[in-house]
Parts: structure tokens; sequence; C-alpha cells
């Protein structure tokens, strides 16, 4: 009986959820964060912005994971932890400059960022990594931090997209599946510098010296940061 009267019951439409804006930091935001982390936190914030990868898998990264001959990086399931999907499992590869200043870190066991009276991995930056958030001096208005560890994740989605790379490349070095949304909703931005160069001036000549001198306004008041073509 019930199943007969489904199609008397009143439909209604899903409210809309609002998308959290993808306010990712620029590459000289990123570098100043980097040298803000403490010394034992330095390299892995710096991997973690390098790499795109999920603070759970920068965690259990082992030595044993590292190519330091061939420049690259595995990402794979072991000691009972595997990534968050199948897409997961992969390699990425850093610059040459990062990997040198992982090979000089002290090896003390088998996970590259491990706890500090442990061999055990770490399992959570974010105290560390709000107080080099706000030495950076990368807060918003009310003084809370601005940048969480996953938007090092979004960050890296964004800058290889303005790179103009691929999206099954971008897709694979994020760990998504191939042809999934979820890159372009949820980690990809346009940044404001990048949308005003999308902006390209006409060739249009200004008025003559006589209409300035009747507005009285010479110049327009803009920044410094912003060129003559209308570009950060």
């Amino acid at each position: 009986m019930r199943c007969k009267r489904l199609h008397q019951l009143p439909t209604v439409e899903p409210i809309p959820t609002e998308l959290r804006p993808i306010d990712p930091p620029t590459d000289d935001e990123l570098a100043l964060l980097i040298e803000a982390c403490s010394k034992r936190h330095r390299e892995l914030v710096w991997f973690l912005a390098e790499t795109g990868c999920r603070t759970g898998e920068a965690f259990h990264l082992t030595w044993d994971d590292i190519d330091f001959t061939s420049g690259k990086i595995r990402i794979h399931s072991k000691n009972g932890w595997t990534p968050k999907t199948k897409q997961s499992t992969r390699d990425v590869f850093p610059s040459e400059n990062f990997l040198t200043a992982l090979y000089r870190l002290p090896k003390r066991g088998p996970y590259v960022f491990q706890r500090k009276k442990s061999e055990r991995p770490l399992t959570n930056i974010r105290k560390a990594f709000a107080s080099a958030v706000k030495r950076a001096g990368l807060v918003k208005a009310d003084g809370t931090p601005r940048i969480t560890p996953h938007d090092l994740r979004r960050a890296f989605a964004t800058r290889l997209a303005e790179a103009g790379t691929a999206q099954r490349i971008l897709q694979a070095n994020l760990g998504h599946a191939a042809g999934s949304r979820v890159t372009d909703r949820y980690y990809t931005a346009a940044r404001e510098s990048v949308r005003r160069a999308a902006f390209p001036p006409l060739p249009v000549k200004l008025g003559s010296a006589a209409e300035v001198a009747i507005s009285g306004n010479s110049s327009l008041p803009l920044t410094s940061t912003v060129t003559s073509n209308g570009t950060n």
C-alpha cells in the first residue's frame, strides 16, 4: 500500500550548498610559510606544498619510498596504512632543491617525518602549522590563520592548472581518478592575478589634454603593483 502512495509524496527541491571559497596561497606566501616553520617541520611543510600530497601520505612516508637517484617518491600502502583511494597510489616528483634538503635530514628511524622521541610517524601538525602561519603573517583580519595544511594541496593544484597542466596529469599528480569532477570543484581556483591577465587592453587612445584640464583628473589612483596593461 505504501509503495502505491509514493507518487503522492511532495517533491522537495534540495537546498544548494555553497562551496567554501578557495583562496590558495601564492608561491611567495608559500616560501614565507616554509621559512617560518620550525626546523623540525620545515621539510614536511615544504613536501606538502611542492607535491600536493595529503598530510597522511606525508606522515607515513618512509626512507625506502624515496629514490634520490631518479628523483622519485612513491606513495603506496605500508605497515597497515593505505592511501585514501586506489588512484592515490602514485609517484611524485619534487624539485632537486627539495630532495637535497630531504637528503640532509637525520635518519633516526624508518619514517621521514616521525615523532620527536619515537620512531612512530607524526599524526598531526595543526598546532605547529598554525604557529608558522602566524609567524609568516598569513592571517585574516581577525588574526586567525588564513591557511590550513589542506590549503597547500589546493595551492599545488591551482599552480599546476595556471601553468596549463593537462587535466589528466593534474589528476594523476593529486591522486584523483581520471575524469573526476572533484579536482576542478574543490581544488583549483581562479586567482585575481591570472584573471586580470585575461583582460587584454584595447588599442584605444586616451582623450586630449583639454579633456584632462576640464576634469582635473590626470591619472588613475592605481597601486604600484598594477602595470600599465592592467595586470598584476
